[in-house]
């Protein structure tokens, strides 16, 4: 399930806030830019794929307690199960991960400009688990 540039993971909670890793850390950021572009790769426990950065290729989204963070190690890397959120609109889905918890961008950012640092989580099911799966555009 790639995109030639990867994908792009949107809140539908707040407008243009996106999924994003400076490699390290993770949080997220308003628009999309190298840093906010996502693979998903097949994990050993189908149906569940690893994410991994495209700008930081060979680092992969890992769930640290209630945090997420960034791993070189396939071993230490979270697989998430995709959800369909909304049977008529398949680019709507979440992020479920093995304890049954969902990745959340839980506070947006609201200007386009700085590092990121909206607030990602992984928490129980809610509104802000819901993104919006985005063909990544190149970079320039």
């Amino acid at each position: 399930m790639n995109a030639e540039n990867g994908y792009n993971l949107v809140s539908v909670c707040f407008a243009d806030s996106v999924l994003r890793t400076d490699g390290h850390m993770v949080n997220c950021q308003y628009g999309a830019g190298p840093w906010e572009r996502w693979q998903f790769l097949p994990a050993s426990r189908a149906p569940s794929y690893y994410l991994q950065s495209v700008q930081f290729l060979g680092r992969y989204l890992c769930v640290l307690g209630d945090n997420l963070g960034m791993t070189s190690s396939e071993l230490e890397a979270t697989s998430f199960t995709l959800v369909c959120c909304d049977p008529d609109n398949p680019s709507l889905l979440a992020l479920q991960g093995p304890n049954g918890d969902y990745l959340a961008i839980t506070s947006g950012m609201v200007a386009p400009y700085g590092p990121g640092g909206g607030k990602v989580q992984m928490s129980p099911f809610s509104e802000l688990a819901v993104l919006r799966l985005q063909i990544a555009q190149p970079s320039a």
